[in-house]
């Protein structure tokens, strides 16, 4: 646990929330309750532990008599917020004292207002407000029990000004991240520019939220709204993967530009779809037939503003290898070139100018997250024209409209959000949704993976677990018994985790595999081998039966070998070591295919 932010519900636990997870801390609030409902049970069991009270109540009065409870414990607690990095809201906040001691190292935030300073202490008292909690679990449990958070389906138009809201917020999730990403990046270079990671990612510089150790990534915030942009893709031809991505701005996949696509290398113009009347998406000279172009294609983004993640495979983390990539990297430019014809809107100011208070770091609340929809949005259209007058009517319905947001009165947008939240869920677990495999593993279905067209939900939910995510032409993401990004688990000190490969993946020429662990907080787990990730590189990684080495060009047999995953304190045992990874109280895993089979599932 990294973060207890502690006081009670309604002074901005929902804005709090999005914050700590923009910042790579998954938290626990009571929206996470009302999404498993088990988690209800489990919650007011701890409360009547500890509160064996009984409360009356009438229009005037308030009879509260309490007696000495029993604490949760830590391992009681961990039951619930194992898989998280941070809390906050009702019901953990009737715990605070539990919570402080259980996880001592965490970092703490008071969450207050006056109302909550004067209400609490004078109605209530402490323990009946907890016992209030407890009864509004069980009013929760009561309903959940016969029908969950009402959802929507963002695929259709809504009515109201409330499922509007719903929507916009669905909506307009991914330009939270957006923000994060390139207020980040242009803390370093300008936009149009290539900022190169030099050296791979490691505990002390991750690089990027759950980072491949195999791969040096280079970021770009692009932005058209004055001009073009030439990207130029040096000759790499010593065998290695190699993508250079063109992201929208809400995190579509409009161009992979990499070898497993047999793309060339040599110059693409990146330009705005509206300004040429095109499809968004790529075209490439070699399938243009006898037009001639100076240029190898042409990417037409549907948005002003995008992003890539550019993608160099390490064949091995040596000095050798990594100035190989670096020559890559010094090859590898954007150059700004005026356009022939200007068709699509653009503002006034520059990027930056359309966040809150002039900062794309500054969209830390509900409200201004709708706020830079509305500055945001009309320079940013949807990569499917037949939606443009659907999307613009529902942000208007929802109070997004000329460049400003426009609460409606009769709107909770803490609410809203709950809904948004558990209609995303909803979506994102819709069996017609998910690819069933042998053994609890699951894959989204292509068009949730990467370039979402229509699927707004799927869009926000992979925007916030993992941003900018590859499509199947390049990458599976295998997820055990949940789908998504990742596969989350939670390890108690004495506990171990078995991961079974069948066989050796089978890759093409340049694919490769790897097996990558990551704490709650979504970064490298610190351990005594400095080992992160177990992959088709590994040279110590051995058959158990036979203690033959799995990789290597000697190597005859294929068959079944394993993963020992343990806490990252415990020593590996000794004939465990070139199969072992570290695990955490609360972790994470991604199982990185990069195609390696030789056809997309």
């Amino acid at each position: 646990m990294e973060i207890l932010s502690l006081g009670m519900g309604r002074t901005g636990t929902m804005s709090m929330k999005a914050a700590f997870e923009i910042l790579g801390n998954p938290t626990y609030h009571y929206v996470s309750m009302m999404e498993n409902p088990p988690d209800i049970d489990a919650w007011l069991e701890l409360l009547e532990k500890k509160y064996p009270s009984a409360s009356t109540y009438s229009s005037t009065t308030t009879t509260t008599t309490t007696t000495t409870g029993e604490s949760p414990t830590l391992a009681d607690l961990d039951a619930l917020l194992g898989r998280v990095s941070a809390v906050t809201d009702s019901p953990a906040n009737a715990f605070t004292a539990e919570l402080i001691s259980a996880y001592p190292s965490a970092k703490r935030k008071l969450q207050n207002t006056m109302r909550v300073r004067t209400i609490i202490p004078t109605v209530f008292g402490i323990a009946a407000a907890a016992q209030s909690i407890a009864t509004s679990i069980a009013s929760a449990a009561s309903a959940a029990s016969t029908s969950n958070v009402t959802t929507i389906n963002t695929a259709n138009s809504v009515d109201g000004a409330f499922n509007a809201t719903v929507w916009a917020l669905i909506y307009s999730y991914p330009l939270f991240i957006f923000g994060n990403f390139a207020g980040n990046v242009l803390k370093s270079v300008g936009v149009n520019t290539i900022f190169n990671q030099r050296n791979l990612a490691s505990v002390d510089s991750p690089g990027v939220i759950k980072p491949n150790i195999d791969t040096l990534y280079s970021r770009v915030v692009l932005d058209l709204s004055q001009k073009d942009v030439v990207l130029t893709i040096p000759n790499i031809t010593d065998g290695r993967y190699w993508n250079y991505p063109v992201i929208d701005s809400f995190g579509n996949i409009i161009a992979e530009l990499g070898n497993l696509n047999n793309v060339l290398p040599g110059q693409y113009l990146i330009r705005r779809a509206d300004d040429v009347l095109a499809e968004p998406g790529v075209v490439l000279a070699k399938d243009g037939g006898d037009v001639v172009s100076p240029y190898q294609g042409y990417v037409n983004l549907p948005t002003t503003y995008g992003t890539m993640l550019i993608r160099l495979f390490v064949k091995q983390n040596t000095t050798e290898d990594l100035n190989i990539l670096h020559g890559y990297q010094n090859a590898s430019s954007l150059v700004e070139v005026p356009r022939s014809v200007t068709r699509a809107a653009s503002p006034t100011g520059n990027i930056t100018s359309l966040g809150p208070n002039g900062s794309l770091l500054g969209i830390s609340t509900l409200e201004k997250l709708l706020q830079f929809a509305a500055s945001f949005t009309p320079y940013n259209q949807p990569e499917n024209y037949t939606d443009r007058v659907m999307v613009a009517g529902i942000l208007g319905a929802a109070g997004v409209y000329d460049e400003a947001y426009h609460p409606s009165s009769s709107v909770n947008l803490t609410q809203a959000a709950v809904v948004a939240n558990a209609s995303i869920t909803a979506d994102i677990n819709n069996p017609s949704h998910i690819r069933n495999f042998t053994n609890g593993w699951e894959l989204s279905i292509p068009s949730y993976q990467g370039n979402y067209g229509q699927n707004y939900a799927p869009r926000a939910y992979i925007a916030i677990n993992g941003y900018q995510q590859q499509t199947i032409l390049q990458t599976l993401y295998p997820g055990y018994k949940n789908i998504g990004f990742s596969s989350n688990f939670a390890l108690e000190a004495n506990q171990s985790l078995l991961l079974t490969f069948s066989k050796k993946p089978v890759l093409k020429p340049s694919g490769f595999w790897s097996l990558s662990i990551y704490g709650a907080d979504q970064y490298l787990i610190k351990n005594s081998l400095s080992r992160f990730s177990v992959s088709d590189r590994s040279t110590n990684l051995t058959y158990q039966g036979t203690g033959e080495k799995v990789n290597g060009n000697g190597t005859a047999y294929d068959g079944p070998f394993q993963v020992l995953i343990q806490n990252a304190n415990v020593t590996p045992p000794a004939n465990w070591t070139g199969n072992w990874l570290p695990g955490a109280q609360a972790f994470s895993f991604i199982g990185e295919f990069i195609l390696y089979l030789e056809r997309a599932m």
